[in-house]
């Protein structure tokens, strides 16, 4: 029997998180379902012969405010898994990022620390004190971590990039990239103005390279490369689907476009049925099980029908526009 595996699972281990990014769903909702959440490691251990990369980056969370997520790491090593995690690196202290320095050395198994500031106190973004975060990626990088730092470009720090990215590459970063963000209104948050261009009424944004990325036939998500597990268990194809998230409809509609009904259709129906069978925590499911349930195979069917898809992911026209889809450079 072969066992279903996945080039790349993207997972959320935990929903906490000590920063407070602008535009999340966090400070959107004040009652956003499963905030404070941490995975199992016994439902992290389910995961680990299904794939040779576990990407660490949450939607909700931030990796480094489990408390177990080291154990998380030594599992993961267990299996010559390669891994990265992705934080904001604004808590912890000398002792958690020396400890893991040691599980996180070399270009298998690295950190990627998203860092936008050097010079305000608070990071205008994602409201981490500045200091703190280079304090400890400092300390993470002298303990022999592996490290990279990704910026989102803002207006707020156009006119220090480069200055950035010598301060990181002095202090030993193996590699510094920078993505344009996804934010289009005015003041500090806005893009810098050289990333704009007008379609419509509204700023879209370029990558790096100023390409525009032509639509995949097949969505990468969908067709079994990747895989989205959140820390609450529940496995979804796609990170920008979470259906779950669409439950709190009726008492805060229209808050957001993860909560507008239209965007799910009869997916959200799907969903409701059967959450409790792509869910990891409950006796039973296996992986398998859950990617293979209704809900995934609907998704995987029909995702060119999906309004979310199709209006997150452009995948209904000839050529995705860069705020359609990944924009990373």
């Amino acid at each position: 029997m072969t066992t279903l595996f996945f080039n790349n699972i993207n997972l959320g281990i935990t929903s906490k998180c000590n920063a407070g990014c602008d535009y999340c769903n966090r400070k959107t909702f004040k009652d956003f379902p499963n905030m404070n959440t941490q995975m199992p490691l016994d439902t992290f251990k389910k995961i680990l012969n299904h794939t040779n990369h576990i990407e660490f980056c949450g939607s909700y969370g931030d990796f480094i405010n489990h408390s177990d997520g080291l154990s998380f790491l030594e599992e993961t090593l267990k299996r010559n898994i390669k891994f990265n995690i992705e934080t904001n690196a604004g808590c912890r202290d000398e002792i958690y990022w020396k400890e893991l320095a040691k599980l996180c050395n070399n270009e298998n198994a690295y950190v990627q620390f998203s860092i936008d500031d050097i010079k305000n106190e608070r990071n205008p973004y994602r409201k981490v004190h500045t200091q703190t975060v280079l304090n400890n990626l400092d300390t993470f990088i002298k303990y022999g971590g592996y490290a990279v730092v990704k910026t989102l470009l803002f207006k707020f720090n156009e006119d220090y990039l480069e200055e950035m990215q010598s301060y990181f590459m002095k202090l030993g970063v193996k590699k510094y990239l920078k993505q344009y963000s996804m934010i289009y209104e005015e003041g500090d948050l806005s893009a810098p103005i050289s990333c704009l261009y007008k379609q419509g009424t509204l700023p879209y944004i370029y990558t790096l390279s100023e390409k525009i990325t032509q639509i995949p036939k097949v969505c990468p998500w969908a067709n079994g490369k990747w895989l989205y597990i959140l820390d609450n268990g529940e496995v979804h194809p796609c990170c920008y689907i979470v259906s779950y998230a669409a439950e709190i409809k009726d008492t805060m509609p229209f808050v957001s476009q993860y909560t507008d009904y239209d965007q799910y259709g009869e997916l959200y129906k799907i969903y409701l049925k059967n959450k409790d069978l792509i869910n990891l925590n409950t006796k039973g499911v296996t992986l398998e099980s859950a990617y293979n349930n209704e809900y995934n195979l609907y998704i995987k069917n029909n995702f060119q029908n999906i309004p979310r898809c199709v209006k997150r992911c452009g995948l209904n026209n000839i050529i995705k526009d860069p705020i359609s889809g990944i924009i990373n450079d």
